[in-house]
């Protein structure tokens, strides 16, 4: 998403993994009622792969999900936690408000590209798609989903706030199965314009000015020419 310019912070599904579309739908629609409540939280007593940033696993039994790179080995549960959960915090309340002070929202969801992955199906694409506009009334929601085929790439309009694209973007490389091209993915993600807020463009351009050195002088006049800004 980031490298496809259509990610401009942290949201809360960042790094974690589980649950289902649906159950992410939902998640969303509750405006992440309970999402990492202590109490919900239990210890698989597993770590993850990161062997610079080694955490312990912990499970939400509310709703299904992950923390794989929250919890540093290194520190005590019980310490920790309040700066996870202030992280989460502001992560939700960035996202949450983001989409009710938009007029339009695009919804991205990439299946894993495993053997195994559950097939969803068209209906209930719409059915989540449903569950997050009737959530957030006043603005109009989007889905954008990828589903993986070695087969030929194809582009499905499955409704009118709903497409589905298949492609092959799984990285024979790689040992891990859950690997993905980028390259295959921002292909078509470049597609997709959103209404990026001038204060973004503004900040993008003026670091790809500076890490090109261009002077400050011409750095101005580009920047008033392009955003028409003083």
């Amino acid at each position: 998403m980031r490298g496809a310019k259509l990610q401009f912070a942290s949201y809360p599904f960042d790094w974690l993994w589980g649950s289902d579309f649906i159950g992410r739908c939902k998640i969303i629609a509750s405006k992440f009622k309970r999402f990492i409540d202590k109490k919900d939280l239990e210890d698989t007593h597993q770590t993850n792969l990161d062997k610079d940033n080694l955490c312990e696993i912990y499970h939400n039994k509310y709703n299904d999900l992950n923390f794989n790179h929250d919890f540093l080995l290194e520190h005590k549960f019980d310490d920790f936690y309040p700066i996870v959960n202030d992280k989460y915090a502001r992560r939700i309340s960035r996202l949450v408000n983001s989409i009710e002070k938009s007029r339009r929202v695009l919804v991205v969801c990439i299946e894993t590209p495993v053997k195994d992955h559950a097939v969803v199906d068209d209906e209930v694409l719409v059915r989540g798609r449903d569950i997050i506009a009737k959530a957030f009334p006043n603005t109009e929601i989007d889905l954008l989903y990828f589903s993986h085929s070695d087969k030929n790439s194809k582009i499905i309009n499955v409704s009118e706030n709903i497409t589905r694209i298949y492609d092959d973007y799984k990285d024979k490389k790689s040992e891990l199965d859950y690997v993905v091209l980028g390259d295959v993915l921002i292909k078509h993600l470049k597609s997709f314009s959103l209404n990026i807020p001038l204060r973004i463009k503004i900040k993008r351009e003026l670091r790809r000015l500076i890490i090109n050195a261009i002077p400050i002088g011409k750095i101005r006049h580009i920047l008033q020419r392009k955003y028409h800004v003083k």
